[in-house]
């Protein structure tokens, strides 16, 4: 057999081999798939008074025995609304006093964390309703009062049970009304609770029974919301006159917050512009707040930003 012959033969042999070895070894493995989930805890605290609030964490074991943080992954779930309410990003409030299961759920395990919620009422007395006819409008507030105080028609209508996480920047981006506004609970914010963290700029005891706090965004000094705890003897006919109550009470404990760094909750609502201090630009505020606490974290204020009157 020739030299070219030889070569020939050998050229095909090659590629036939290669061939097989390319049929035999062609299927890529098949990707890794995801352990099963085998359980889930939730942490955090666990004990609460009326009024307070605290970021939960759910965490998932896999069955290859490593961990992984799911807290906005999971299904949360309280299983008394009355007592306390957890957000779709495992932010707890606490409304009344009770004990209440907060579960998280994924890929159908649940984890659950016994909550027991305590009233401040020996601590701190929450103010009682005076046996004496209601303070009058002028005592207390008059401009979209109702709405103000949850004392209106629409106010069992608030959506209290998924509050929305979000920040003060956030929050001043919604769409402006800060004029000709309807005496009744009109907008869509308006029936929805906000969830936000901000820097206490200042503090003030209004005439009309209300604390004004106006607060700043931690990334954004120049973003700033006012948000209002009210006078539960200016709500007497609230539905949730207890949580305004124990939400005042809250606040009157807490001693100077000017300067520091408070988590929030709070029913949207749009006030008039009328050059009040820390007014958001859309005009968008918290009012009423029905939590409150002090965050770890106290961040230093800063003085650009607000309006003063």
């Amino acid at each position: 057999m020739s030299y070219r012959r030889r070569l020939v033969v050998a050229l095909v042999i090659g590629v036939a081999a290669a061939r097989a070895l390319a049929c035999a070894g062609g299927n890529s493995p098949s990707a890794p798939t995801t352990p099963p989930v085998t359980a889930v805890s939730i942490t955090g605290t666990s004990s609460f008074s009326v009024g307070q609030s605290a970021q939960l964490t759910s965490t998932a074991t896999l069955s290859n025995g490593t961990t992984q943080n799911v807290t906005s992954s999971a299904t949360w779930a309280s299983s008394n609304l009355t007592i306390a309410t957890v957000s779709a990003s495992g932010m707890l409030f606490a409304s009344s006093a009770g004990e209440v299961d907060i579960r998280a759920t994924y890929q159908s395990v649940v984890g659950v964390l016994h909550v027991t919620v305590t009233s401040l009422a020996s601590a701190n007395p929450a103010p009682t309703p005076s046996p004496t006819p209601s303070p009058t409008p002028t005592a207390c507030g008059v401009e979209r009062w109702a709405v103000k105080t949850l004392t209106d028609a629409d106010a069992t209508r608030v959506n209290f049970t998924d509050a929305i996480p979000t920040t003060i920047t956030s929050l001043n981006g919604f769409p402006a009304h800060c004029s000709s506004l309807p005496d009744n609970r009109a907008f869509p914010e308006e029936f929805r609770v906000y969830e936000t963290t901000g820097v206490v700029q200042l503090t003030r005891n209004e005439d009309d029974h209300d604390i004004h706090i106006a607060l700043a965004d931690p990334n954004d000094p120049t973003q700033t919301i006012v948000v209002e705890v009210v006078d539960p003897a200016c709500a007497t006919t609230s539905p949730y006159l207890s949580t305004l109550s124990q939400v005042r009470a809250t606040y009157q404990s807490l001693g100077s917050l000017t300067g520091k760094t408070v988590n929030v909750g709070g029913v949207g609502f749009y006030d008039f512009a009328h050059g009040q201090t820390g007014r958001s630009r859309s005009c968008v505020e918290l009012h009423p707040v029905i939590g409150i606490s002090v965050a770890n974290t106290i961040v230093r204020p800063r003085s650009k930003g607000l309006v003063s009157r």
